[in-house]
């Protein structure tokens, strides 16, 4: 993420739905306002227009291939306007000047489907450029979406000189005139539009919602409980991966909660008492905060029960001799247990081959 400096973001989802964004700098968490209200909303404008993209209609690098290539054929039609005009003059003169105003609405049209298509173009370039860096975020990158008033704009361009040529050929129809019907069929096709305004009348009636679509909305409410909620969820990965990675011993590397075991075992006897009953006190103190959702509290507490542990066991028992054999015999005992407490439940489960062993979870 590049916002007044270079992020890496995590980000989890359900879905469509983002529920955490984990944010770090050179290996830092970061959950500081407005920082990180700034940078997730970005992300989630990212998200946003990767979503709006798949479904848009006007912001297309097709379309404005198309417009520019429907205001080139406006502009040819000036030679067909110049031949109706003349035919008018000798058919029905009276109305050949209106050809004049005609020709303006074509060459108003055709100036703005050129500006329009363009900056369409622009747009959609740089849109895509964004979406196709998959792993990259700009705090300062956001769609101009007045191109969707251009659009309506152009739409009513086109709508204006469509009705006005349909004008134009109904009052041909109906004047007096001494041409043959082949002169005039001749002229009514020349004045015709060269498009369908069915076929673009999505430029107007799907301008408004595409561009709600694209607009960057941030939202303080969501934007907070997002950044509580994966605050919440680093440190209580943290907390989770802390408390179950071995602690380094002279017994060798051991789980807290068996290190814990092997430390309060009546029949060995430890030097540290205090740094024994300190553990005690801060894994309960980590197990509490834990339960009540201060992960990044009980976070710090395990770390410091893990010290305590590596200090006792350095200090050794009491015995001056053979203290690492007590703590072995200890370890030893902890694990024969574990194994008998396998070995019943796999003789149980040998007992019971022939029940439904997922019977229970669909009851």
């Amino acid at each position: 993420v590049s916002c007044d400096g270079n992020y890496i973001a995590y980000v989890y989802s359900n879905g469509d739905s983002v529920y955490a964004i984990i944010l770090a700098r050179d290996g830092v968490p970061v959950f500081s306002e407005p920082t990180y209200s700034k940078i997730a909303a970005a992300i989630l404008y990212k998200l946003q227009i990767q979503h709006a993209y798949q479904n848009a209609r006007i912001l297309r690098p097709d379309l404005a291939a198309s417009l520019q290539s429907l205001a080139a054929t406006l502009r040819d039609e000036k030679y067909s306007y110049d031949l109706a005009k003349k035919g008018l003059n000798t058919c029905v003169p009276a109305l050949a000047p209106r050809v004049d105003n005609l020709d303006n609405l074509r060459a108003q049209t055709v100036r703005d489907l050129l500006r329009f298509s363009q900056a369409l173009s622009t747009q959609v370039s740089s849109l895509t450029d964004y979406l196709n860096r998959d792993s990259f975020v700009s705090c300062s990158f956001a769609l101009d979406t007045g191109i969707y008033s251009e659009s309506k704009s152009v739409w009513s361009d086109l709508a204006s000189l469509d009705s006005y040529s349909r004008q134009l050929i109904a009052a041909i129809q109906l004047a007096d005139t001494n041409c043959s019907v082949d002169s005039l069929r001749g002229i009514i096709d020349s004045l015709k539009p060269p498009y369908d305004l069915g076929q673009l009348e999505f430029l107007n009636t799907a301008a408004d919602g595409e561009a709600q679509l694209f607009s960057r909305h941030e939202d303080p409410a969501r934007l907070s409980s997002l950044r509580t909620a994966s605050a919440r969820l680093f440190w209580k990965t943290l907390y989770q991966y802390e408390l179950t990675q071995p602690v380094e011993t002279q017994a060798g590397m051991l789980p807290i909660p068996s290190a814990i075991t092997i430390l309060t075992n009546p029949a060995v006897k430890w030097k540290d008492t205090a740094d024994i009953s300190a553990a005690q006190r801060e894994l309960s103190t980590a197990d509490s905060l834990a339960q009540q959702g201060k992960y990044d509290e009980a976070y710090s507490h395990v770390l410091q029960a893990r010290d305590h542990i590596r200090e006792a066991f350095l200090e050794g028992t009491v015995q001056d001799t053979g203290s690492h054999m007590y703590i072995y015999v200890a370890a030893g005992a902890l694990l024969l247990a574990l194994m008998y407490v396998f070995v019943r439940k796999r003789g149980k489960n040998n007992e019971e081959d022939d029940v439904d062993y997922y019977s229970d979870s669909y009851g």
